[in-house]
């Protein structure tokens, strides 16, 4: 019980994009509840038809192993395909010792935080919240993530991006609105 605690309260310590020089620190747990709420958000907007009690524990799970591991940036982890599946591998075995002992199972919502339609919800309400957040260091002149902005626009670009927001249009319109706020 005392490690699914410890992670938890760590969430919170844990700064996002920990390679950049960034104006305003973000935590890992503020991210998270942010990506609950846009996701939430595009639900209700775009009236789609899900499990809200399925898509907050899913929200607040889609980071929940980085209390543990860190924030291990995306293009780190997805350079290299062998590489990719041992960091899932080890995100498995470390949600396993989390939530070893609990009373209640959350594995479930960390394991597959991103299926169904609350994971294509929660992905793209991943994507624009981190959109959201370099438009804010952009519009107080950081150019020093300009490679993060760089990596956000190709994941938007690609099929899969595209066929959901396709798919959900409110969400294109989030990602719409702050494309046009960064300069």
């Amino acid at each position: 019980m005392n490690s699914f605690f410890d992670c938890l309260y760590k969430l919170s310590n844990i700064k996002r994009f920990p390679t950049h020089r960034v104006n305003q620190i973000q935590s890992v747990a503020a991210h998270t509840f942010n990506v609950a709420m846009i996701a939430w958000y595009i639900a209700d907007v775009d009236k789609i038809d899900c499990d809200k009690a399925l898509l907050f524990p899913k929200a607040l799970m889609h980071d929940f192993v980085e209390g543990k591991t860190g924030d291990i940036a995306a293009p780190t982890r997805e350079r290299n395909a062998e590489f990719y599946a041992q960091v899932k591998k080890l995100e498995t075995e470390v949600l396993d010792e989390l939530f070893d002992g609990l009373p209640v199972d959350y594995r479930p919502y960390a394991l597959e935080c991103k299926i169904g339609t609350e994971g294509e919800l929660i992905k793209l309400a991943d994507l624009i919240e981190r959109l959201v957040y370099l438009s804010e260091e952009r519009r107080s002149g950081n150019t020093s993530i300009d490679d993060v902005y760089g990596g956000t626009l190709k994941r938007i670009k690609t099929k899969e991006m595209k066929a959901l927001l396709k798919k959900y249009p409110t969400a294109n319109e989030l990602l719409l609105h702050y494309l046009s706020a960064i300069k």
